[in-house]
C-alpha cells in the first residue's frame, strides 16, 4: 500500500521531538558472545587429541581471567569479557556427540544469536597445531585445532584418544597464543578480520623442512628399515621373509616430530641446540 507524501509528513511532524525536547534513544541490548570447547569428560580423555578444545577455552579463560569453575547446563561455564564485550565460555560435560544438548539450553537462555556462537574442536585433517576458523551456517563459527593424521595404520578413533607428548604439547602453546588473539579480534572487530589474522599467522610460521624427515612427512620404519620386509629365523639355518608387522609393510610410517606436514614444528625454531663440547 502507497502512503501520499502529505500523510507520510504529517507522521514525521507526530514523531519529531519539538523544540527544547531531546529525542529518546533507545539504547541496542548487547548479547554476549559464546565460545565452546568440544571434548568429552572424564579422567580417561583428559588431555587427549579429542578434547584439545577443552585446553583451548582453558587458555581463554587463564588469558582473560575468568573463571571456569561453575557448573551450568551441563558444563563447565564462566563469564567474562574482552574489551567492552560480554563473553561466555562453556566446556560441555555431556559426551562430544550429544554437546548440543549443553550450548542449546545456554543460547536459548540467554538468546544468544547464532552468529555469536563460536565452537572449538580436534580437526584430523588439519596439520598439528594448525588453526582454520569457517564460518558454519549462521554461526559465528567454527574453530578447528589441527591434531594431524593417525602414524602408519592405526584407527582414527584410537589416535584421537592418545595423549599429547611433551613436544607437541610446546606446539600447542603457539597455537592457543594464536588462538587467543584470535577471538580477541572475533569479539572487537568481527569474522573476516579473525579469519583473516589466523590465515597470516599460518602464513607466518617457519616453513623450513623437518629435519628428520627432510620434510617428506615420512619416516623409514626402524625395524625393516624401509623396506616393509623382515627375515625370520625359522631354525636349523632355514629364514623366511614375512610382511613388517610395525609399518604393515609400507616401510615407512608418519613422521612423529612434524605429524606428517613435513614442516619443521614452531618449538624446534626457538630451542637453543648446543655442541657437545
Amino acid at each position: 500500500m502507497c502512503t501520499s507524501s502529505s500523510s507520510a509528513a504529517t507522521e514525521r511532524d507526530v514523531h519529531a521531538p519539538v523544540a527544547g525536547e531531546q529525542a529518546s534513544v533507545k539504547p541496542v541490548k548487547q548479547y554476549p558472545w559464546l565460545i565452546v570447547g568440544l571434548g568429552n569428560p572424564g579422567k580417561l580423555y583428559h588431555r587427549t587429541r579429542h578434547n584439545v578444545g577443552f585446553e583451548m577455552v582453558d587458555a581463554i579463560a587463564e588469558a582473560e581471567d575468568i573463571s571456569m569453575k561453575s557448573v551450568a547446563y551441563k558444563a563447565f561455564f564462566g563469564k567474562g569479557s574482552i574489551g567492552n564485550v560480554p563473553l561466555m565460555l562453556a566446556k560441555p560435560q555431556t559426551f562430544m556427540n550429544v554437546s548440543g544438548e549443553s550450548v542449546g539450553a545456554i543460547v536459548s537462555f540467554y538468546k544468544i544469536p547464532p552468529k555469536q556462537v563460536l565452537v572449538i574442536y580436534d580437526d584430523l585433517d588439519l596439520p598439528f597445531g594448525k588453526l582454520r576458523m569457517l564460518p558454519k551456517g549462521g554461526h559465528g563459527g567454527h574453530n578447528g585445532i589441527g591434531i594431524g593424521r593417525p602414524p602408519g595404520k592405526m584407527e582414527a578413533a584410537s589416535y584421537v584418544l592418545r595423549r599429547f607428548s611433551k613436544q607437541e604439547s610446546e606446539e600447542l602453546d603457539f597455537t592457543f597464543q594464536t588462538g587467543i588473539e584470535a577471538i580477541r579480534i572475533l569479539l572487537l572487530q568481527g569474522f573476516d578480520k579473525s579469519a583473516t589474522f589466523i590465515d597470516n599467522a599460518s602464513k607466518r610460521d617457519n616453513t623450513q623442512p623437518c629435519f628428520p624427515c627432510n620434510g617428506t612427512g615420512a619416516q623409514s620404519c626402524r625395524f625393516c628399515t624401509g623396506s616393509g620386509t623382515v627375515t625370520v629365523e625359522l631354525g636349523g639355518g632355514e629364514t623366511e621373509v614375512s610382511r613388517c608387522i610395525n609399518c604393515d609393510g609400507a616401510g615407512g610410517l608418519t613422521c612423529t616430530t612434524c605429524q606428517g606436514s613435513g614442516i619443521q614444528p614452531r618449538y624446534l625454531d626457538r630451542r637453543e641446540f648446543k655442541d657437545d663440547d
